[in-house]
């Protein structure tokens, strides 16, 4: 497979067009291009503008081993390779990869700051708890983001988790945490799934964190017994987790924070919108907002408020914000800018897309449109919030552009065999 033939002969005659299709060739096929003649004739300065760009598709492994050969045997292409080793994110290879193949090579043993890198990326996998708060480039994947659908309630507790991917190859997960027709909240940061669930009958409850790149779950510190989560909100550290206490007995609400570092729980004073569930919630600087939701008591449904509550997590106090135009419960809350959008609602009433300006503490209707059914959930990438709706017999993606009002289908009639319809949408990165 001959890569650079091209290249020289474009620039002499000025094609870009040649120069950029053979940059975009590589950069997808980086593993298969890697290993030839060509790939190794090209100059430093070459690599570098490939592990730059941010549509390069390849492992940290490849990477490493893509340098590896390219400088060979060559002494002086080995003194001048610590500059492409910084490019390595090296929190995305495996700690024993890093240890036993690594750490003993000795041309990356020859730099100070390459193994300085690689010690940082050690120290991210001995410390598992903080893994999600890491804010870096060592552990961000090169790979673009793409919309994952999760079915997360099942008949069973022994199954195959289908992913469902946009921009990403299908798989299926083998340790995703569910629950036997129980409850189940999933909170996302950045690459890993914060899995709050109970058991049918709402005896044993349990926390568990999902990696999405490496399909693997840590367990940890379980809320008290008792508590069903409806909803559960990241700022910073914490995960702030509200829900209610025995629903069988009505609705006793609770609110929780959980400490990420340190995995350990703790009781938040209650608010008169927790009393509701179904609502919707979101994050926005140092805010969890809380919206809607439908009063339920002994099993037996009421009312549906339009109430609009914000909790400042600095002050630990809850804010009392201007209500919602309608009454909205089984609806998203997304946060885009300094704007939070209120999208769908229960299928009984007219969904409707309605958005918050944080600053003048304002409500503004933006239109009703009634394939925004029953929400599931939401997530945002970017200016985009996609929403996943139930019919009740299946389920559909749409996208909505919070710049132009567009909404657009992405993939309509989901349906999974065995599983209880409960989905979650997440922006995640592809393995």
């Amino acid at each position: 497979m001959r890569v650079r033939a091209e290249t020289p002969l474009a620039r002499r005659y000025n094609n870009n067009n040649i120069i950029e299709l053979s940059h975009r060739f590589i950069l997808k096929n980086f593993a298969q291009v890697s290993g030839t003649e060509s790939f190794r004739d090209l100059p430093k300065e070459s690599l570098l503008e490939y592990f730059s760009d941010k549509l390069l598709v390849a492992t940290e492994q490849e990477i490493y081993e893509a340098i590896n050969s390219w400088y060979g045997d060559d002494k002086e292409r080995q003194r001048d390779s610590s500059e492409l080793m910084k490019q390595i994110r090296f929190a995305l290879l495996d700690a024993t990869y890093l240890s036993r193949t690594v750490l003993t090579d000795p041309v990356v043993l020859s730099s100070p700051q390459v193994v300085a890198l690689v010690g940082e990326a050690l120290e991210y996998h001995a410390k598992p708890l903080t893994q999600p708060l890491y804010d870096g480039i060592l552990n961000k994947p090169r790979s673009k983001p793409c919309i994952q659908v999760l079915p997360t309630g099942t008949y069973g507790e022994h199954w195959k988790l289908p992913i469902l991917s946009l921009g990403g190859m299908c798989r299926q997960s083998q340790t995703f945490p569910t629950c036997d027709r129980g409850a189940i909240t999933v909170c996302q940061v950045k690459n890993f799934l914060f899995v709050f669930g109970c058991t049918v009958k709402y005896m044993v409850a349990y926390t568990k964190r999902y990696d999405v790149l490496y399909d693997s779950v840590l367990d940890l510190a379980s809320y008290p017994p008792g508590f069903v989560p409806s909803g559960a909100v990241n700022v910073g550290e914490k995960i702030y987790c509200f829900g209610n206490q025995l629903p069988c007995k009505g609705n006793h609400e609770a609110f929780f924070e959980y400490s990420i570092p340190q995995n350990s729980w703790n009781q938040l004073e209650t608010n008169e919108i927790l009393k509701y569930d179904q609502n919707g919630s979101c994050a926005h600087k140092n805010f969890v907002y809380v919206s809607g939701g439908q009063y339920r008591k002994e099993g037996v449904r009421g009312e549906i408020t339009n109430m609009f509550h914000a909790y400042d997590c600095s002050q630990h106090t809850w804010v009392v914000k201007k209500p919602m135009i309608k009454p909205k419960c089984c609806h998203g809350l997304e946060a885009v800018g300094d704007r939070l959008y209120a999208l769908g609602g229960e299928f009984k009433q007219v969904p409707s897309i309605e958005v918050y300006d944080i600053g003048t503490n304002q409500w503004t209707a933006l239109m009703d449109r009634m394939e925004l059914r029953d929400c599931r959930s939401t997530c945002v990438d970017g200016e985009d919030i996609f929403y996943l709706t139930d019919t009740g017999t299946s389920n559909s993606l749409l996208c909505y552009n919070t710049r132009t009002s567009m909404l657009l289908p992405v993939m309509q009639e989901l349906t999974c065999v065995g599983f209880e319809w409960y989905y979650v949408v997440i922006r995640a990165s592809s393995p």
